[in-house]
């Protein structure tokens, strides 16, 4: 990471278990219509994507700015979850 050159990143410092990482999404109700989903992506892409904006709200807090198309992100939320699933079954315990 740029920020902090001298702090090695948790792979460079061997580890290899489940990714940890923080994230910021939009989400909307179950059936809402394809043309509000894209206008509401189209939006944020355009917001992120502002120089000024990403600057002052993104890369001053070491945030990555990333966008990702509603299919993307949704497939994204199932993997994570698929990866939060293994990570309780290998510690031995029971999703709730």
């Amino acid at each position: 990471m740029k920020e902090l050159p001298a702090i090695p990143t948790m792979a460079e410092t061997g580890y290899t278990g489940a990714p940890s990482r923080s994230w910021y999404g939009l989400f909307v109700p179950p059936g809402t219509p394809k043309p509000i989903v894209d206008k509401l992506a189209k939006e944020v892409a355009s917001i992120v994507g502002d120089p000024s904006f990403r600057e002052k709200h993104l890369t001053a807090r070491s945030l990555v700015p990333a966008v990702n198309a509603p299919e993307q992100f949704a497939d994204e939320i199932r993997k994570d979850r698929a990866a939060a699933r293994q990570v309780v079954k290998d510690a031995g315990l029971e999703p709730q």
